[in-house]
């Protein structure tokens, strides 16, 4: 038996073999937020040139608002729009990962460095001359 919290060993091990391995309460990442949400939430990032969620998520209901008033959103139900402009900069973050990791410019395994005809095209003054 546990004795801080007074459950018994079944009660902790059973849920971890039932594949419950979750912290109460937690659900998976933006479980309740659809692709409809997430699709608004991406024209919003993109509109805002990709700036981080911190700062896009208190943004998000003056954003939606001026996107309303362009005619813009007209494919997005207005639920979607009440939904994505109360997310949290948490959610925003989770929701944008996997579009921001698609986007990354990817680096190639070394950076270009400097060629010798490079080298001898610049001319470098020493103290001989």
């Amino acid at each position: 038996m546990d004795t801080q919290c007074g459950d018994t060993q079944h009660a902790i091990v059973s849920p971890l073999a039932t594949g419950m391995a979750s912290v109460a309460g937690m659900t998976p990442a933006c479980s309740s937020y659809g692709p409809a949400e997430v699709d608004l939430l991406h024209l919003c990032w993109l509109v805002t040139d990709g700036i981080c969620s911190r700062r896009l998520a208190p943004f998000l209901p003056e954003l939606l608002d001026r996107l309303r008033r362009r005619q813009a959103l007209r494919e997005f139900p207005v639920a979607v729009q009440a939904r994505v402009a109360q997310m949290s900069a948490a959610t925003v973050d989770r929701a944008l990962k996997p579009v921001r990791e698609q986007t990354r410019t990817r680096r190639g395994i070394s950076t270009t460095k400097a060629g010798t005809l490079l080298k001898r095209q610049i001319a470098i003054r020493t103290f001989a001359d």
